[in-house]
């Protein structure tokens, strides 16, 4: 204890370099172990879905014309590709860690009753809140054009693929769509967010600062920027459901739920993920009613659920 006082002082007065404590080392392992593991993943992720798509037949000069693939059939083959991808760069990363780090059981802790009902009832109630949120950020981008403009492109790229692929028209073809859209993503994008980052940023950081950073990044990883500030309010709700539930498991349903109502939302609404602006759910009051129930959810969860995951940074030895 004395030997780590007097070094903590020397590195301090400049006698011993800081890449010398102990303390910055672990960090910078630490560090590079987890951005090591995570890189690994997408470039499995990576082969992945480029071996599904030769399986089904796909070339480079295929995927290069993007027009040609915005057809039902191709929509189903890019979208069990992009499940490769998801295994591979979000499911692998997280299941690794949970090997490595077995003291986090919250992958395989059972919660309770109440937070499964609030985690079904999570993104459900905070809906309202999310579209006056998606609202704000297009306002705010209409302040810089030329970054709106380049948003508004990659989010119409993506909405012509996902109109694509939710217009099928059987039984099998749907079922399909809501596993590649529901099931898949809200497993391994879990697993590695609310499970892998979220509990190695807690090594580090407050549990309230690993909630907003970790929300952060999960809305960053997905590129589309007209809806930035909703992802990352979804992704702070789910963060503090995983850090108060102590599970995985509540904030999976609640994101399966979450992805599942836009697939409802497309077909109720002919075509479109959001609702009329003429709609209810469109309303100014709808928001303000959705503000005070998820203020009423977060107090739900905060005094039904007591949690025992690490609610502070690792101090240096």
């Amino acid at each position: 204890m004395g030997s780590s006082i007097k070094n903590s002082h020397l590195v301090s007065r400049g006698a011993i370099s800081p890449d010398k404590s102990p303390y910055i080392r672990r960090v910078k392992f630490s560090f590079l172990s987890f951005v090591g593991l995570t890189l690994t993943g997408f470039g499995l992720g990576i082969a992945l879905m480029s071996v599904i798509l030769w399986m089904c037949g796909f070339s480079p000069a295929d995927l290069s014309d993007f027009s040609s693939l915005l057809t039902p059939q191709h929509a189903l083959v890019l979208g069990w590709a992009n499940v490769g991808h998801q295994l591979g760069a979000f499911a692998l990363p997280g299941l690794v860690f949970f090997w490595i780090n077995q003291e986090h059981p919250s992958l395989t802790r059972h919660p309770t009753a109440m937070a499964w009902l609030l985690g079904a009832s999570a993104l459900l109630i905070s809906a309202g809140v999310i579209e006056a949120l998606s609202q704000l950020n297009l306002g705010l981008l209409s302040l810089f054009p030329k970054i709106s403009a380049w948003a508004h492109q990659g989010e119409a790229s993506a909405w012509q693929m996902q109109s694509a692929l939710l217009s099928q028209t059987d039984i099998g073809g749907l079922l399909q769509v809501v596993i590649i859209m529901s099931v898949v993503p809200a497993f391994c994008e879990e697993l590695f967010f609310r499970g892998a980052l979220f509990q190695w940023l807690l090594q580090w950081m407050s549990p309230l600062h690993v909630i907003i950073v970790s929300g952060f990044i999960f809305s960053l990883f997905h590129f589309q920027f007209e809806g930035f500030l909703p992802r990352w309010a979804m992704g702070m709700v789910l963060g503090f459901l995983t850090y108060k539930s102590q599970s995985l498991w509540p904030a999976i349903l609640g994101h399966f739920l979450n992805n599942l109502s836009g697939v409802f939302i497309f077909y109720q609404f002919s075509g479109k993920l959001t609702p009329p602006e003429d709609h209810w759910m469109s309303s100014p009051f709808w928001w303000g009613l959705s503000a005070l129930m998820l203020l009423g959810w977060c107090w739900g969860v905060n005094k039904l659920i007591s949690p025992k995951i690490p609610n502070s940074p690792r101090e240096p030895s």
